[in-house]
Order: structure tokens, then C-alpha cells, then sequence
């Protein structure tokens, strides 16, 4: 994100040397820099970062390299749609890997009880680091095995794995099959010119987000219960603009 890269320049441009300096067979390490001319980023759905988050990334970094534990005792934002019980914190958590998602870091790990998780850093999470260490490498499988079925990071609906079968339109198709969404994937080319996207994973709010993009350039065509849902979610939305009806945060999640 734009915003680490800022406050971390130096750092970087540190670690620039030492790859070209020890990688590059060639004189393509004159052009290391080039981009610095020619590159240009729209930081598009890139997180905004201040010096909380930084201390933040210093000590979950910490946290990572020395296998503690450590305690969330509250959160400002949730959007990975985590679904916890009623008062969750202090919540414990085995922090696995710093991750990247949609221009955003997260605290990403299990709890206790072996469930995934994923914070964002930011400055309405508050954690506190512990001493208490924890077997890694024995919790790895756990925390891969979940992280694989889910769309995204965002929670799923239920603990199912669905054979989802997506219609995109060609021109549509051609686009977002540069794209990589989930392990899973494969694209079909349809007789209609058309495209199938087939995955093998849960259901959560971030394919529905994925399907929003789309509007009526894709059409969902199994499971069931995926298209009965985001035909009720688009039945909602259009009867929020045609009888001008509030929005509302609860009413809103309550599918997912």
C-alpha cells in the first residue's frame, strides 16, 4: 500500500540494492530505478496508513518472528465480516501471517478454539502483545486448509464448499480472466461466445461483491442458493432508490 511505502522508502530502496546486487546477471540492474520516471500508481481502494498502523505493523511484525500470542481487545471496523459471539473480547489469537488483501493489511490468524481470523490493521484495533508462545508449524494446516475454501478473507455463510458456476459475458470474461480470484478457479468457453467461471469454495459477502461488480454482464448458474441470494440482495438495492428507503447496516449484513 502506498501508505507503507511512503514511511518506508529508505527501507525499500535498501532491500532494491541488495536483490539487483545479488540476482542480476546482467546490466539490468542500471535500470532499477526506472520506474521511479515511467511508473504511476492510482492507489485505488489503497488503504490509508498513519503512524498508528506503523507502530502497529512493528509490533505484530514482532509478534510473527517470535510465535506470541497475542489479544485483541477491540475493533473499530470488521471488513472481513468476522462472525464473533455476542462481547468476543479479549479475544486471544495465534497471529500466522501479515496479509494483503484489497489494499489492505491484515492481522491474520486463529483463535483458541482453531477458528480463522482476519484484523485489520488499523487505528481502531487494539491489541496488546503477550509472551505466550505457540507451536507455529502445528497450527500452519489448520490456518491453510480455511484460508483455501474462503473467497477472499470474509467469513463464510455456512461451512460449506460450493461448485459455483458463474456466466461472464465475453469482453467481460476476457478482462477478469487476468485476474486471479481464488485457487480453484477455471474458465470454460461457452458456445454462445461466452464464458463459465467454475470455483470450489464457500460463500461469503466478498463474492457477492464480486458478482456486483458484474451487474448483468454475469449470470450465476449454481449454486441455488447463491443465485436465490443475490437476487434478494439486487431486489433490495433497487427497492432502496425506487421507494427512496433508508440503508441500513444490520438489515444489510443480515445475509451474510
Amino acid at each position: 500500500p502506498e501508505g507503507i511505502i511512503k514511511q518506508r522508502t529508505s527501507s525499500i530502496e535498501k532491500f532494491e540494492k541488495i536483490f539487483y546486487r545479488a540476482l542480476s546477471q546482467n546490466q539490468y540492474q542500471q535500470y532499477a530505478q526506472a520506474h521511479e520516471l515511467y511508473f504511476k500508481r492510482t492507489n485505488y481502494f489503497g488503504h490509508i496508513y498513519g503512524e498508528i498502523e506503523h507502530q502497529q505493523l512493528e509490533e505484530y511484525i514482532w509478534a510473527l518472528h517470535n510465535k506470541r500470542s497475542l489479544v485483541i481487545e477491540s475493533i473499530g471496523i470488521n471488513p472481513a465480516n468476522i462472525h464473533l459471539p455476542p462481547n468476543p473480547f479479549p479475544l486471544t489469537v495465534y497471529p500466522m501471517y501479515l496479509v494483503l488483501h484489497y489494499g489492505r493489511l491484515y492481522i491474520s490468524g486463529l483463535t483458541t478454539e482453531g477458528k480463522l481470523v482476519n484484523f485489520a490493521v488499523d487505528k481502531d484495533t487494539h491489541f496488546r502483545l503477550t509472551n505466550k508462545t505457540f507451536n507455529r508449524q502445528k497450527l500452519e494446516a489448520t490456518y491453510k486448509n480455511q484460508l483455501q475454501i474462503v473467497f477472499g478473507i470474509s467469513d463464510p455463510i455456512d461451512p460449506k464448499v460450493y461448485d459455483i458456476k458463474i456466466e461472464f459475458t465475453e469482453k467481460y470474461a476476457q478482462s477478469w480472466q487476468r485476474y486471479f480470484w481464488h485457487a480453484s478457479q477455471s474458465w470454460e468457453s461457452l458456445p454462445n461466445g461466452n464464458c463459465m467461471l467454475h470455483l470450489r469454495c464457500s460463500i461469503g459477502r466478498e463474492l457477492f461483491g464480486f458478482l456486483a461488480y458484474g451487474l448483468d454482464k454475469v449470470k450465476v448458474h449454481q449454486p441455488q442458493l447463491l443465485k436465490d441470494l443475490f437476487q434478494k440482495k439486487l431486489e433490495q438495492t433497487a427497492a432502496i432508490y425506487q421507494h427512496n428507503l433508508a440503508i441500513n447496516e444490520e438489515e444489510a449484513n443480515k445475509d451474510y
